[in-house]
């Protein structure tokens, strides 16, 4: 976790672009910033199956994969894609103040941008999955 954005650098760079795009968009304009996605769904769902490395012979699983990846510090996202619990809810903790930096963003923005109207959306991935919004065949 301490390797990953700050809450004060995401709410920084998000204004940053913010900025450039009301610098370069017409009037009017709407800009949608979305929260982190709860990732410790893609273990909940993905951990247990074959991935397809593993498939001729029924032996590779994805909890493998990541097992692997997070040994060669190569993992796209050693936070969630992780074995390790504690690790996977530390990053969503963490996903959650990155969530509150965006949300304290996009409020402080609402008067500030003149070609601008910034709206803010919690992208709600439990939700998705159960309404069967979010196929996790997808994912596979």
């Amino acid at each position: 976790v301490e390797d990953m954005t700050s809450a004060d650098d995401m709410y920084k760079y998000t204004k940053k672009s913010l900025e450039y795009l009301n610098d370069h968009l017409v009037p009017g304009s709407q800009v949608y910033v979305s929260g982190l996605v709860d990732g410790r769904i893609l273990y909940a769902t993905m951990s247990e199956k074959i991935h397809p490395l593993g498939m001729m012979y029924n032996n590779l699983k994805y909890t493998h994969l990541y097992e692997y990846l997070d040994c060669l510090k190569a993992s796209p996202c050693a936070g969630w894609l992780n074995p390790d619990k504690s690790i996977r809810e530390a990053s969503s903790n963490h996903a959650l103040e990155l969530n509150q930096a965006l949300k304290n963003v996009v409020n402080d923005a609402q008067n500030e941008f003149k070609n601008l109207d910034v709206f803010y959306y919690d992208f709600d991935s439990v939700h998705s999955v159960h309404s069967g919004c979010l196929n996790t065949a997808l994912i596979a």
